[in-house]
């Protein structure tokens, strides 16, 4: 089983169950990685338009369907899933019977893309998901006031050990430019935590930097908003979210929605210790 595959193990029963409930036939999957979901269904018959922004991911799976005898069933379009209406229309495949949505990085992402992504090793602080875009990782660290930091640092990561994170920061950017994971990790060895404590914040760290890079949260109202001009009534929505303010924002969209409808209750990771905190949501357009 590849990388992209085995993480899409997570949910994928339940999501095929849905699909056949709800005679999906035409998916788009709007974080296509190397194809977990996309080729998956593409084997099944599905016709797929798969979005991916990571430029080097996109390549790479681009030269994969190309070996494949499903490359006249997967479109395949290397932008932000933010635009997935524009995307969809572009190509001709607006009304979809579905839309996936998986949130999570891929596991060739964390451990080969050299971007920081990942908490081993010494890697650069870049985190963008498209190297074409705008400011590093590194470039937010460098770059912006405490008050700054402490902002962005509150609004996507809640720990009480920010602030004494920040003063430390602030006292090493004195010293010279914060440009590596390694640079991180030294700066959180001199605060009052164990060394597994040590870890669970440098990732909340990273996550919240890939958060403000990567305008995560902007990212994901866009395609949430989309939703209902790309589906057709009785099409579904498959969103699997990794952190809790992607979740809460998911859960608030949908709150009271009159064009959609929850199916079932969230599903949960139970598999894979690489995501714990995975949860599958499933909506109804109306």
């Amino acid at each position: 089983m590849s990388e992209r595959n085995e993480q899409t193990a997570l949910f994928i029963a339940e999501i095929e169950a849905a699909y056949a409930q709800h005679d999906v036939k035409k998916l788009i999957d709007a974080t296509y990685g190397e194809g977990g979901h996309g080729l998956y269904f593409a084997r099944k018959g599905f016709a797929v338009l798969g979005i991916e922004w990571d430029k080097e991911m996109f390549d790479r799976s681009k030269a994969i369907l190309e070996q494949t005898e499903l490359k006249g069933s997967v479109q395949l379009v290397n932008e932000n899933f933010k635009n997935c209406a524009e995307v969809a229309q572009k190509e001709e495949f607006i009304p979809a019977d579905a839309v996936v949505i998986d949130l999570g990085l891929s596991l060739r992402q964390l451990r080969h893309s050299g971007r920081g992504f990942t908490v081993k090793g010494d890697e650069p602080l870049d985190l963008r998901i498209n190297k074409d875009q705008g400011l590093t990782a590194a470039d937010i660290i460098n770059g912006n006031s405490k008050e700054e930091l402490y902002d962005f640092f509150t609004k996507n990561i809640e720990d009480v050990a920010t602030v004494k994170f920040l003063d430390a920061l602030m006292h090493e950017r004195y010293q010279g430019k914060i440009s590596t994971v390694g640079a991180l990790k030294k700066i959180i060895a001199t605060l009052n935590m164990n060394e597994k404590q040590q870890m669970q914040f440098l990732r909340k760290v990273l996550q919240g930097l890939r958060i403000i890079v990567n305008e995560e949260v902007e990212n994901l109202r866009g395609i949430l908003s989309s939703l209902s001009s790309v589906l057709r009534p009785g099409g579904i929505a498959c969103i699997i979210t990794f952190y809790s303010t992607e979740d809460r924002l998911v859960k608030l969209f949908f709150k009271g929605n009159s064009e959609f409808t929850t199916l079932g209750k969230p599903a949960k990771n139970q598999q894979f210790t690489f995501a714990k905190s995975a949860k599958l949501r499933i909506y109804e357009k109306i």
